[in-house]
């Protein structure tokens, strides 16, 4: 998505100079015909499709703009929607994470106490 609208932009940014360029181009080869020059036909035919070449370019552009203008919407509700999960899974994972420390730094205070299967402690408590 990211390098799609990336190309967009460079279309867009190239608009403005392809026209600049390409028209003065153009009407040399217009001048150079009708002063009689002999230019390869080679030339000609190169100059006479950049303009075409350019505006399927754009065009193209234009409809890949037009189809991420209709996803947007989904893809933007997504996010939305992985936002909020993710927000809810990291605030369940730093509670735990919490209360596995402080349980684990309290028992390391009580190395001496032991449990049996279901919790109950058995062994020498410190005196406090």
């Amino acid at each position: 998505m990211r390098s799609t609208m990336e190309a967009l932009e460079k279309v867009r940014e190239a608009e403005i100079q392809m026209d600049i360029e390409l028209s003065p181009v153009e009407e040399c080869y217009v001048f150079l015909q009708r002063c009689g020059v002999a230019v390869p036909r080679e030339e000609i035919e190169k100059v006479d499709s950049l303009r075409y070449t350019f505006k399927n370019l754009q065009s193209q552009a234009s409809s890949v703009q037009s189809h991420l203008v209709s996803i947007q919407t989904e893809f933007k509700t997504r996010l939305k929607d992985s936002v909020e999960v993710f927000k809810k899974d990291m605030s369940t994972f730093v509670t735990s994470y919490s209360e596995v420390c402080l349980i684990e730094y309290y028992f390391s205070n009580y190395s001496d106490v032991k449990f049996d299967m279901i919790g109950r402690s058995y062994g020498n408590w410190p005196s406090t």
